[in-house]
């Protein structure tokens, strides 16, 4: 680096032995600053007063940037229409100024942002350390606006973060690149002569599946405008070793009746939603045996629901398959376990009573959890219906964008939407695009519940910006809808009940809640 970027970015490479903190020149002056950069690797442990209003505030600002991030990934966004979203989330949400803007804007204004970026990273590492899929959703998404903080940043600020992480690995040496010119010339015709590092292959594996750095020996030859990918790396790695680290120690806070109750309800707004009956949920709000086949007739049944309860009430059965993943819907609903019994008994009508309690009603009362194992187990999501037991012959489970012959769901997608939507449906699901296909039959087939959870989430946000305090019932579908009224991706089938049925004229608050631990039916 020469003299001009180290006057421009200070002394950054220099730690202080008793703070750990950079010591950098600003106007003449040498400063000590605990946040040097924007750039973070989160690996020293805060240690600050914080309030609980402000505890909760940071998370959920850095959750909806998350959010946000989530929604783009999984909509298949290119890299720059990515970047155009993290950036709007950031600058909404997470603000956090260059080190060129100390001088107008002040130290302590950059510090504070890049604390609050800090601190609000380090309550959401608490909140989602505790189940593999909570972990494995924070690291993906942290990882990428690591990424795109990585790339937007100004060379200096990026160069000087890399030497006072120790991270800024040494080209190769002349002649190393003499002895793969040859090489590096075929594979980067117009840019064989910028800088490469030298890196055991294993580390950038997603750079040598596209075939994007030169192989020898065991080594990979990176180029320098793949540099983010060895950062990415290094950054994801540790935070994969620190989120184990925590899930070990959190049992120690569960005597916390403070911060427990905030981290498990952060923990509940992840991507991988669980729904179960609240016990304490007034009987009277509960959905009946009587009201199921009019609540599917209506449309708030997703389509994996819908053709099952389409075969029910033709066949008069389902396999096992069909009636766990059917039934465990029906519960996230707010359906209990006398209604259950009810309304399968009725469904089976074909079988005598004593036949159906003998070979049904066991496996009814084990999925609510009395039971067995006794466990309360939770409806299935959309990846585990996607990901697990496909649906062999006769059945009838599944999710139909994955696992249906493509006549028959254009049939489905055609009968309840139309041709023209069936042809955007079928593309997508055609992509792979499970979920986004999904919900882009939500958006086609629910508009006047789109509609709803937009107003009643305006109408919240202006009672709280008035100081009333009353959000009504919007709550539970704040991370559904957005603000611009656009639906997020549809991850579980019980996410498009709670939407399309609170929306509706019939809607009403059910006795269910979203739960953060994970239990699966394993049997």
């Amino acid at each position: 680096m020469n003299s001009n970027k180290r006057q421009a970015l200070g002394d950054d490479g220099d730690r202080d032995g008793n703070d750990g903190h950079a010591r950098v020149h600003i106007a003449g002056r040498r400063e000590a600053l605990e946040y040097p950069f924007r750039l973070s690797l989160y690996d020293k442990l805060p240690r600050v007063q914080l309030d609980l209003n402000s505890f909760e505030t940071y998370a959920l600002d850095r959750l909806k940037v998350l959010r946000a991030i989530e929604n783009a990934a999984v909509r298949n966004k290119s890299a720059a229409e990515m970047a155009a979203v993290i950036k709007a989330a950031t600058d909404k949400y997470m603000r956090m100024d260059p080190n060129s803007a100390r001088a107008m804007a002040g130290s302590k204004t950059l510090e504070d942002q890049r604390r609050k970026d800090h601190l609000s990273h380090f309550i959401l590492r608490l909140a989602f350390c505790r189940t593999e899929d909570n972990r494995s959703w924070f690291m993906n998404h942290e990882t990428l606006l690591f990424k795109y903080r990585f790339e937007s940043e100004f060379q200096e600020e990026r160069s000087g973060f890399l030497k006072f992480q120790q991270l800024n690995a040494p080209p190769i040496s002349k002649q190393e690149r003499e002895t793969l010119f040859s090489e590096l010339r075929s594979l980067f015709p117009t840019s064989y002569d910028q800088p490469f590092f030298k890196v055991p292959f294993e580390q950038v594996l997603p750079l040598v599946s596209r075939r994007a750095v030169v192989l020898k020996a065991g080594f990979a030859f990176v180029p320098e405008t793949e540099q983010s990918t060895l950062v990415t790396n290094a950054f994801n790695k540790h935070l994969l070793t620190s989120l184990d680290t925590f899930s070990r120690s959190l049992p120690r806070m569960d005597e916390d009746d403070r911060l427990i109750p905030i981290l498990n309800s952060i923990a509940r707004q992840c991507a991988s939603r669980d729904y179960t009956m609240d016990p304490n949920a007034d009987p009277k709000a509960q959905i009946l045996a009587s009201e199921i086949d009019s609540l599917a007739a209506q449309g708030h049944f997703p389509l994996c629901m819908t053709n099952l309860h389409t075969h029910l009430r033709a066949d008069s059965h389902l396999k096992h398959g069909g009636r766990l993943q059917f039934g465990l819907f029906l519960k996230g609903c707010g359906v209990s376990m006398e209604e259950a019994l009810l309304y399968w008994r009725k469904a089976f009508n074909k079988l005598a009573a004593d036949k159906f309690d003998k070979e049904y009603a066991y496996n009814i009362r084990f999925n609510y959890g009395k039971e067995g194992s006794r466990k309360d187990y939770a409806p299935y999501s959309c990846s585990k219906i996607i990901m697990s037991n496909p649906p062999s012959a006769g059945d009838h489970h599944g999710c139909p964008f994955r696992h249906s012959p493509p006549d028959a769901l254009r049939s489905m997608v055609a009968k309840v939407a139309g041709e023209g939507v069936a042809v955007d449906v079928m593309r997508l699901a055609k992509e792979g695009h499970y979920q986004i296909a999904c919900t882009r039959l939500f958006e086609a087939t629910r508009v006047p519940a789109i509609r709803a959870a937009s107003r009643a989430k305006s109408l919240a946000a202006a009672a709280g910006s008035s100081g009333s305090g009353e959000s009504g019932d919007s709550g539970k579908n704040d991370l559904l809808v957005t603000n611009e009224g656009v639906v997020e991706v549809i991850e579980h089938p019980n996410q498009w009940f709670d939407l399309s049925y609170r929306g509706s004229d019939s809607g009403k608050h059910r006795g269910v809640s979203k739960k953060d631990d994970n239990m699966d039916v394993d049997r």
